[in-house]
Parts: C-alpha cells; structure tokens; sequence
C-alpha cells in the first residue's frame, strides 16, 4: 500500500495499479529486454488507485500528487472517489466536493488538464465508492431479488382470500405469479427442522430462503470439492408440470391488499405468492458523502443507460479534449451486492433465451421439487446462466459500447471477485483489461491465500480473450 497525505487536504493513493503485459515485450533481443525492464514503456508502468477521500481535494494537492507519481515513474491514476470511515472504525474526513458537482467536475478537469502536461494516463471511477450506482438509482432500476409465501387452500369451494404478501425490502414488492398445485398427505407448507436438543450454535448471516438449514462438519479442508447430486427417489417430487395452475389471473389487488378470487376444486392445494423485491445487498458501498443510494440492477440495460446519461456524460462533457488521449479508461469496482436473481424482464428474457416458459417451473425457486430433482435442477441451471449472460450483455457489453463511441476502453472489475450469480470469465472477456485484485495479509478477512489473490482469474480471460493485458489492484 502506498499512502500520501498533503498538509492542506486529504488525497490518498490508496493501493497500487498494475499492469502485466505478457507478449508486449515477446521475442526481443536480450539487451533490448534489459533496456525496456529499466524504462518500461507508459503501457507496463504502474497506477494508482488514488482515492479521493471523501472528495476532500483541492487543485493544489492534485497538482502535487502527480507531479510526485510522474517523478516517481507512475504511469498514471485511476480517480476512485470514495469514503471508508465506516470501515474498521476509522476517522472521517471532512467533506469536499461531491462527487459530480460542479465542484467536483471542475477539479476533474483540472486534473486531466495537469495528467496531460506530465504525460500520465487517466481512469476514471464512474462513480463514489462501488456497487455501481448512487441517489439518481430508482428502486425500479435496483438489484432485485426474489421472494415468496405460501398457504394452503381446501376445496371444493369459492374463494375471496386476502393474500399474505411476501417479505420485501424497503417496502418494495412486485408480483410475479400466484401458483397452485394439488396435495396430498402432508406435503404442505413444509416446516424448518425443529424438535432437536440443540448443543452448540453457529452465528452466521441470516440464509436466503425461509426455511432454510445448515449442515456444519469438522472435516479438514484438503482440496475444492463439490457434493455429489443424489439420485431421484420416486415420489420425492412435490408436484409435477402439468398440475400446476397459474392463478395470476384470478389476484385483484385492492386498496386493502391483493385477494385470490378462485374456485377451489377439491381436495388440499398448495398455494405459493412469488414475486420480487429489492436484494439484501442493494446499496453503494463506500461512497464519499452526499452518494448514497442504491446499486443498478446490472441485468436492466436501460437502467444502465440512464445512468450513463445522467452521471457519466456530464463527466466526460469536461473531459472532451482528452477523450482516448489523457482520459483513457472507465471503471468499476468489485462486486458486493451478491444475491441477486431477478430482473423485471425476466420472463421475456428466459423465454427467449432458453426457448421455454418459467413461470411453472418457480416454485423450484422456493424450495419445492417439480418432476423430479435431476428436471429441478436443470431448471436452476438455465436461470442461473441467463443471469450471467444478461449481466454480460445488459451491463458490460453496453458499458463496452457507449465507451468504445466515446473513444475510450473499459477495465471494470467484472468477474467480482466476491460471489456472484454470473460466469465471471465471460464478463471479464468483454473488458478492453481484465482486472481483479490482490490484497496483503490481514488478521481479519484477508488471513488466507484463498482471499488475498484473484489474479490468475483475469489472466485466464487475457489469455482465451486475446487480451494482451491485464490489471491488479493491489491493497
């Protein structure tokens, strides 16, 4: 980690940029493979991660920074405007400029302007802290997640029931279908585990599902393993296909709540509301005052859009001159807002994508059986891989896009490294750099090597990519 505090204001280099270029220099003579390793080109030179505390700046600290990183042979910057202080209970710094101000703006420029005269390459954070987003963010173009209740019904006879409506975050719900299948014997509403003298406890975050349950053991971790799939058993399965009825069409929302007006035929039936909300991990993190709000929803492209509209091109406005010159790169940070899967064009998006219907296949989504376990299972791993090709396509390849028109190349940190719902390798592919990070050893999170370095990850998408480059953000 490399830290430099100015007298008159706060602007840290906060971590270190590197690049690898593994073919630049292939195939040169050994003295000239000497000459390049003592004066690398600007290409191969290191960057900082230069943090603008809390966007407390000033022209003259910026000024000097660079002046500092051109002597000590930096090859450039990447602006990441963030916070910290609620992290590890460290001291705030006082406020500066926020982010996108016009304050902020013009001391944007400056520095390009000051990037230029030193001949330092620029990227630019399109935005305060990470989880791409902020205030502008509607929950409508918030990550989302989905989230359900079930009840049981009894026939035969009509039905006007108010349906209990299924947890949500901030208030935000939207039905997605109301689903019914016939059951018999006990098969309802399942129960959590109970009835067992308990003799030790684990504190852990709460799980995802409502009535999940956590196997813990004491084996010795050897090697990455994954558990074996257990067979299908006849007659494990809750319900299959064809008896699933969708009532989405017989719900009538009303001032006082959403009723089920249904003919109920005869016998037990599992009713199961399902719908989304906004997820558990729905906000900027480590964001510079005055940026709080919520994360993009990273499967919606016009979510994206907007937010391109609204926060980057005002930016790149002050940057017209150094556009694909001094300003050569967009990024984003690391991925921390996890469990997300769903997005409000799903439905659309799966048919078309995996060329069948989803709807009676959710209440695999909430823990039930549908055919059998191995059909089950399938399902789940057509949704997942249309939530990585849409992260893909909806967010990175439009980032790509609207970069690339502007002259300029992208190095967001899309393969996570935290864990995500996506095929990592394909997002990284998109990048102009593939980037992930590295951290030094920590007594907290970071105390192993499995959560210290993500490099070879990036390396692996350069490499099937064709990628001659690639980036590592150092802590």
């Amino acid at each position: 980690m490399k830290t430099s505090v100015l007298n008159k204001s706060w602007i840290f280099l906060f971590g270190v940029w590197l690049l690898f270029a593994p073919h630049a220099c292939g195939g040169l003579p050994e003295d000239r493979l000497d000459r390049v390793w003592e004066r690398p080109p600007l290409s191969a030179r290191v960057r900082a991660y230069w943090w603008w505390l809390n966007g407390n700046v000033t022209r003259e600290a910026i000024t000097r920074d660079l002046e500092e990183m051109k002597s000590k042979g930096f090859g450039g910057v990447v602006i990441m405007d963030a916070g910290g202080a609620e992290q590890n209970g460290n001291a705030k710094v006082p406020h500066g400029a926020t982010f996108l101000s016009p304050e902020w703006r013009a001391l944007f420029k400056h520095t390009l302007q000051e990037a230029n005269r030193l001949g330092l390459e620029v990227g630019l954070n399109i935005q305060s802290g990470w989880n791409l987003g902020g205030p502008l963010v509607k929950p409508e173009e918030a990550v989302k997640k989905l989230t359900w209740v079930t009840l049981e019904l009894v026939g035969p006879g009509q039905v006007e029931k108010r349906l209990p409506e299924p947890p949500s975050n901030d208030g935000f719900y939207r039905d997605v279908a109301v689903l019914a299948w016939p059951v018999s014997g006990q098969r309802t509403n399942r129960p959590t585990l109970k009835h067992y003298k308990v003799k030790a406890l684990l504190d852990r975050p709460a799980f995802q599902g409502p009535h999940a349950w956590f196997l813990a053991n004491s084996a010795p971790k050897t090697a990455p393993f994954v558990l074996d799939e257990d067979q299908p058993v006849p007659g494990e399965e809750d319900t299959t296909l064809e008896k699933i009825r969708d009532l989405t069409g017989f719900i009538e929302h009303r001032s006082d709540g959403t009723y089920l007006v249904w003919e109920v035929p005869e016998g037990k039936w599992q009713v199961l509301r399902i719908g989304y909300t906004l997820g558990d991990w729905r906000r900027v993190s480590t964001h510079s005052d005055n940026w709080e709000g919520y994360a993009l929803d990273v499967m919606d492209a016009e979510a994206f859009k907007r937010y391109w509209k609204e926060v980057v091109e005002p930016l790149l406005d002050e940057a017209r001159h150094f556009l694909g010159k001094t300003l050569k790169y967009l990024h984003t940070d690391s991925w921390e807002i996890e469990y997300f899967n769903w997005t409000a064009k799903m439905p659309e998006e799966f048919k078309r994508r995996r060329g069948y219907d989803l709807t009676n296949w959710l209440p695999v989504v909430a823990g039930f059986i549908v055919n059998d376990r191995v059909q089950s299972s399938r399902f789940l791993e057509d949704l997942r891989r249309t939530l990585g090709d849409l992260a893909a396509d909806n967010h990175y390849r439009v980032f790509a896009k609207l970069a690339h028109e502007q002259g300029l190349l992208i190095h967001p940190e899309s393969g996570g490294p935290h864990f995500t719902p996506i095929d990592a390798q394909q997002c990284l592919g998109i990048n102009d750099i593939p980037i992930s990070e590295f951290w030094a050893m920590a007594k907290t999170h970071r105390s192993i090597d499995e959560t210290r370095f993500f490099v070879k990850q990036p390396a692996s998408a350069a490499h099937t990519m064709g990628r001659r480059i690639v980036a590592a953000e150092g802590f």
